[in-house]
């Protein structure tokens, strides 16, 4: 005849229970509150960086103007017709017409500064991806020669 043993039987779960039951539980709940907020942070961090320059791009592609206008804000009432249309284009030509993209609106500052016709360009910013606007302060010319080079102020 087999000898019982003398002990019960104790289940699976009841011992798991028994033994989890005697560990300290607030320094594993810190660790897994730490541990969460790393991953949340990671997760936050991975998607910004995965995220932003495949949205920028969207966002570049579908705003990008055929034409970008110019305009002069402040502008001397002689600063007109052929004068006006030579500098708008001068600007428009360095423009590319990506809204991000800033570089272009420094190249349309010096392009514009090289004509001779500003003392002073105060600021070159983009409204809109289709209108670009320019601060900027005019010379005083006396006189304006013309010759096959183009306008000269004297």
């Amino acid at each position: 005849m087999a000898r019982r043993s003398s002990r019960k039987k104790i289940p699976l779960l009841e011992r798991a229970r028994k033994r989890l039951g005697a560990i300290s539980w607030p320094t594993p709940r810190r660790s897994l509150v730490a541990a969460a907020w790393i991953v949340v942070s990671v997760a936050i961090i991975g998607g910004w960086m995965r995220g932003v320059p495949s949205l920028r791009a969207a966002v570049s592609e579908t705003a990008r103007a055929d034409e970008v206008r110019v305009v002069f804000l402040d502008r001397p009432a002689w600063v007109r017709d052929d004068l006006l249309a030579l500098l708008e284009a001068t600007a428009a030509r360095q423009i590319t017409g990506d809204p991000f993209d800033r570089n272009d609106l420094a190249v349309a500052r010096e392009a514009l500064m090289s004509t001779g016709w500003f003392e002073s360009i105060d600021q070159v910013r983009r409204v809109r991806p289709d209108l670009v606007e320019v601060r900027s302060t005019c010379v005083t010319p006396a006189a304006v020669v013309r010759d096959d080079d183009g306008d000269h102020l004297v």
